[in-house]
């Protein structure tokens, strides 16, 4: 018998989004207007009704008259010291639109060979293209910025094959079942995209009517192209085995080769094996009618990870002018070496070995039902990124080098806690921890790494694998006099206590001296906290009465800090509601003295202090649902098969940590150095979208 299905899934979305983040809106100034009026126009010598940017405020000249009468006058105040623009300037003039064209496609072949012998070949496909456009008109980004107009194409396509031989044999209380199987995955990315500037017109943006184009650079991002791909063969084998439906035994084996490393690294072989035990199937058990389901089951396997850039183990040529001929020289172009990662052809795949010991009981005709699970898993051979020598001219490399473990309990518990035929309810709950450990690191005891802010990252071994290292604060200095008396602190000797780093200054952030050295210095630097919250949990509960239905998610999570980039910027400081309470104003307001005035009085960077540490702690009613089912004999005199209404929310209560400060603590920064290509970096907030609540009514109808 012979079974064949095809499936064809074409898709087209269009998207307008906004040119601006949460990230510049915050940092625009309350005072700043739209457009400029008359006297703003007056002191800025600007155009009454062109757009105001913070920028036109800087080195103007303000004066007025005193309560005493005297005349004052200030040459050259900078009212503002803000980059960011005026986010309804940048908003009306650009325009961002993207059309998204998807097709999905899936085939399979199903032959019944022999009884109990089958093989299934499936092909899929997968095209995903997008058209990205950005206008900007005349001084969208800042006064006199050149309008430009950037088009991204980009193609992204995926294939895949796999061919199962699927084999099951039954033999009185034997149960044997067989898998063979091939696969393979092509993935392919390709980008183009070209930005002209400089035209007639904000009305007429067409690339035959550009001065010039843009090129890619590190100080632009301009006109660039580039193609990738990657592919993936995997050859799989499985064998599992069942005794009367209480002793189980399962094996496999698969052996993964990944483009991604250079020859004689490119396989990884990977085995696993589990045991299971269904106790409650024994004779000795059947004779308690409390017991639903006892099963006892333990597990090992080997899996691997090649989430790593490709061309990882080659060498990246760049763009170079070259000099050639006598004299000065020609100048011509050709290519070099130059980039940033030197290859390293030795990586190959990073390996988990992971031991799971669970059990799954059932009381009371399984109205309970409980699952625990511990599990420990080692990552060796980690891909990470090393720095390299100096001498190479290149700046990290990837290398399979240190080992994690990760190693925790998972426990599920679902009841059902009425059920009198009518009216039902029922409850299920999870909760979850994980105890991170970096067991080594080479031949090092721990490795700094680096966000944006040169907030520092430690992975020290035998500690968390990330940890946030840095200045511990205790409070701000809130007088002169505490200030005068800070400066004259001296050692045993008679020495003045050094401040290299957080001089005293009245409402700066006072550093503590944790080594006691009568000096802030690095040294004074610990460990501030870690990203890995202490425990996750959730709880769903359903309700049923008649033809009514209810639900809804309760989930958390416990522990963890996130570090806050948006204290980096003085406008956030100075004008968002939840930094400014209870701030540093003078001796005579000194809040409650904690909270620093901005970031240029803090006496340092903020960032490199657990002042910007934050409880990424939360509690999220996160779906409620109400539904009704209309009666089946509505339903068919109207000839449908069924119909439900239902309304939903999301995020309806959301509780935070009460000393968070921003908008979404389940949100993080995963670009740049907070990427997947940086593992041992993450927990860093900036310009976060807000969480959104969201109703939703409708209705489902089968026919």
């Amino acid at each position: 018998m012979v079974t064949i299905g095809f499936n064809l899934s074409p898709t087209y979305s269009k998207q307008t989004v906004p040119a601006v983040g949460i990230s510049e809106v915050s940092r625009s100034s309350s005072w700043l207007p739209v457009r400029h009026n008359a006297a703003t126009a007056a002191l800025t010598g600007k155009i009454e009704g062109d757009y105001a940017m913070a920028g036109d405020f800087s080195a103007v000249n303000i004066s007025g008259i005193g309560l005493d009468g005297t005349s004052w006058d200030i040459p050259s105040a900078s009212l503002s010291g803000s980059s960011a623009q005026n986010p309804t300037s940048i908003n009306e003039r650009t325009h961002i639109q993207t059309d998204d064209y998807k097709l999905q496609s899936n085939a399979y072949v199903t032959v019944n060979i022999l009884p109990g012998l089958q093989f299934k070949t499936t092909g899929g496909a997968y095209a995903d293209y997008k058209e990205y456009n950005m206008e900007q008109k005349t001084s969208a980004q800042k006064s006199g910025n050149p309008n430009t107009l950037t088009r991204q194409l980009t193609l992204h396509t995926e294939m895949l094959t796999e061919n199962m031989l699927n084999y099951n044999k039954k033999i009185g209380n034997h149960e044997f079942s067989g898998v063979l199987g091939f696969t393979y995955q092509k993935t392919s990315n390709k980008f183009n995209q070209m930005v002209g500037t400089n035209f007639p017109n904000d009305d007429m943006l067409s690339y035959n009517l550009a001065s010039a184009l843009i090129l890619d650079s590190p100080a632009a991002n301009g006109t660039t192209s580039f193609y990738y791909s990657e592919a993936l063969i995997s050859y799989i084998g499985r064998i599992t085995y069942a005794y009367k439906g209480k002793y189980l035994l399962s094996a496999s084996l698969r052996a993964d080769g990944s483009s991604k490393f250079a020859e004689g690294n490119k396989w990884g072989t990977f085995p696993a094996a589990s045991l299971g035990w269904r106790a409650s199937e024994e004779k000795f058990l059947k004779k308690f009618d409390w017991l639903s389901n006892l099963k006892l089951r333990a597990s090992y396997g080997l899996t691997g990870n090649n989430n790593i850039p490709q061309y990882s183990y080659l060498n990246g040529l760049n763009t170079s002018n070259y000099v050639t001929g006598s004299g000065n020289g020609t100048l011509v172009p050709g290519m070099a070496a130059s980039d940033p990662f030197i290859g390293n052809s030795n990586i190959t795949w990073e390996q988990t070995q992971e031991e799971n010991f669970g059990i799954d009981l059932g009381l009371f005709k399984s109205r309970i039902n409980l699952t625990v699970e511990y599990y420990t898993a080692n990552t060796i051979q980690l891909l990470l990124q090393q720095h390299a020598m100096y001498i190479t001219g290149h700046q990290t490399f990837w290398n399979n080098i240190g080992k994690v473990n990760n190693k925790g309990i998972e426990i599920e518990l679902s009841t059902t806690n009425i059920n009198s035929g009518r009216f039902t309810w029922k409850t299920t709950a999870n909760f979850s921890t994980n105890k991170n450990t970096l067991l080594s690191y080479g031949d090092k005891t721990y490795q700094d790494n680096f966000g944006e802010r040169s907030e520092v990252y430690r992975a020290i071994v035998g500690q968390p694998a990330i940890q946030y290292f840095g200045y511990k604060s205790d409070g701000v200095w809130k007088t002169f006099e505490e200030v005068a008396a800070a400066k004259a602190v001296t050692d045993p000797s008679g020495k003045p206590f050094v401040y290299t780093k957080f001089p005293p200054l009245a409402g700066g952030l006072k550093v503590v001296n944790t080594n006691g050295d009568f000096a802030i210095n690095p040294d004074d630097r610990v460990v501030l906290g870690t990203p890995f919250p202490d425990f996750t949990w959730g709880m769903t509960n359903t309700f049923s009465f008649k033809g009514f239905d209810f639900s809804f998610l309760i989930q958390g999570v416990q522990g963890g800090k996130i570090i806050d980039g948006n204290m980096n910027y003085n406008e956030t400081l100075r004008t968002v509601a939840a930094y400014v309470a209870n701030r540093w104003v003078s001796p005579s307001f000194p809040g409650d003295g904690k909270t620093t005035f901005d970031k240029t009085t803090a006496g340092g960077d903020l960032e490199l202090t657990d002042y910007v540490m934050q409880d990424a702690s939360y509690i999220a009613f996160r779906d409620f649902t109400l539904g009704y089912q209309v009666p089946a004999r509505i339903a068919k005199s109207l000839k449908l098969g069924s119909i439900r209404a239902y309304c939903t929310a999301t995020n309806l209560i959301y509780i935070m940590g009460s000393d968070y400060k921003g908008v979404n603590p389940e949100a993080r920064f995963t670009t740049g150095p907070y990427s997947k290509a940086f593992p041992l970096v993450a927990g860093y907030q900036r310009g976060t979208y807000p969480l959104t609540k969201a109703f939703t009514l409708g209705i489902d109808v089968n026919f």
